[in-house]
């Protein structure tokens, strides 16, 4: 049974990998709004930073909310639940202080720069 789900795991996998292969688009042209090859380096920067932290925002959700999912169970389970919806809270708030100082950084240069 268990070598039976592995295979239609596997068909399922390639079958819908397939029509994803066949196109003519390989993801080249979804880097083209970040501006890194006709910008400034700085703004091309500013762009792959923001990307990464955007990033890793989705992967401190994605922890409180696996936080969340594990607080049923026995008291060990709720103090693990509590301890990564914490944890995930706190990296929300250091990602949302590093796009705002980012933010402000560049602002105030690009300010200065023009002026």
């Amino acid at each position: 049974m268990k070598q039976f789900i592995v295979l239609m795991i596997t068909v399922y996998v390639l079958l819908t990998a397939l029509p994803v292969l066949a196109g003519p688009d390989m993801g080249i042209n979804y880097v083209a709004p970040l501006n890194l090859a006709n910008g400034d380096p700085r703004t091309a920067t500013v762009s792959v930073v923001k990307l990464l932290l955007t990033f890793v925002g989705i992967i401190a959700v994605a922890i409180i909310i696996f936080g969340i999912f594990l607080a049923g169970g026995g008291e060990d389970r709720a103090q693990k639940a509590k301890m990564l919806i914490v944890g995930g809270i706190i990296g929300l708030i250091i990602i949302l202080a590093a796009f705002l100082i980012i933010e402000f950084v560049i602002s105030n240069v690009s300010n200065s720069l023009n002026t």
